[in-house]
């Protein structure tokens, strides 16, 4: 825990009379978010927890945005910036840091309360004998963590430190986590099945919509600098898109995992590499069009 106070402070919070290189804040938190990569893929050794729990009903993550939004809030108040009115409108660091704990009390409320929910579900039906019922509770479960982390690890981009002076990058990042809470509620996972007989039949065509809204935005994601969120959008593709990913989305999809973030941004703008190319080799051709006119009337001069 010592360590994630440390890289937190670091990474998020500029101390009063002591100016953070952009270098240091960005070395912390890649070392913060590399920590938490390995914390959620890893069980705590002597304990019965799963992986990327810190205690029984919640994620490492959540705990880091917790002490992330306690750490900003505190430098708010040490250093004054929270004295004037604030407007959220306007995006000053208290702002965001109220949106930032707002968003922690939905993935509480919404996700993590469904979560506990269905894993007493679970735990209930495994000493009963229908083994079909405890396998879609347990999958349910699956995608509930997935999707639980990923809107976690999207939290902290509201207070990354040029957050406050980059709108465009802000805005972004809180769009994304409303178009994830839509997401969310299409998906129909926070109905809890009660038995394997009543699945809702008029529900199929719904869902298979929301996953592909989800597939899209999942591999929007991809596209983002921060290469922190790829293990956690492809665990999410993992558990929820394997089977609504046609094979041209599934090539395009490859074509983004297999691209540095810095550059896979161009596989959403309609392939506009593959348009210069085709430029380019058109180009080509008039050259050669041109070079060979020119030989013709030389050899009609001769």
């Amino acid at each position: 825990m010592l360590s994630l106070n440390l890289l937190v402070r670091a990474g998020f919070v500029s101390p009063v009379n002591l100016k953070t290189s952009e270098e240091v804040q960005t070395t912390a938190q890649s070392k913060l978010f590399g920590l938490l990569g390995q914390l959620q893929k890893t069980s705590l050794p002597g304990t019965n927890l799963r992986k990327g729990f810190c205690k029984e009903n919640e994620l490492w993550v959540m705990r880091v945005n917790k002490l992330v939004n306690k750490l900003v809030s505190e430098h708010i108040q040490d250093s004054g910036q929270g004295d004037d009115e604030e407007d959220e409108a306007q995006l000053d660091l208290g702002s965001l840091c109220k949106l930032h704990k707002r968003n922690l009390k939905y993935a509480e409320k919404e996700i993590q309360a469904v979560r506990i929910k269905v894993a007493e579900k679970v735990a209930a039906a495994e000493s009963g004998d229908n083994k079909e019922y405890t396998l879609r509770l347990k999958d349910q479960s699956r995608k509930l963590i997935a999707l639980e982390t990923l809107f976690l690890n999207l939290c902290p981009l509201i207070l990354m430190p040029w957050a406050a002076k980059d709108q465009k990058a802000v805005t972004e990042a809180l769009e994304d986590l409303e178009e994830l809470k839509e997401c969310w509620e299409n998906l129909g996972l926070n109905r809890i099945p009660e038995s394997a007989g009543k699945r809702r039949k008029n529900s199929e065509q719904a869902q298979q919509e929301a996953l592909n809204v989800l597939t899209d935005y999942l591999t929007s994601l991809l596209t983002k600098p921060q290469s922190y969120l790829r293990d956690v959008v492809n665990n999410c593709f993992k558990h929820f898109c394997v089977e609504a990913v046609d094979s041209s989305g599934l090539e395009r999809l490859l074509g983004i995992v297999g691209t540095r973030n810095q550059e896979a941004g161009d596989f959403m703008d309609g392939d506009a590499k593959d348009e210069d190319d085709e430029e380019l080799d058109d180009a080509e051709d008039a050259d050669s069009l041109e070079e060979e006119e020119e030989e013709s009337s030389g050899d009609d001069l001769d």
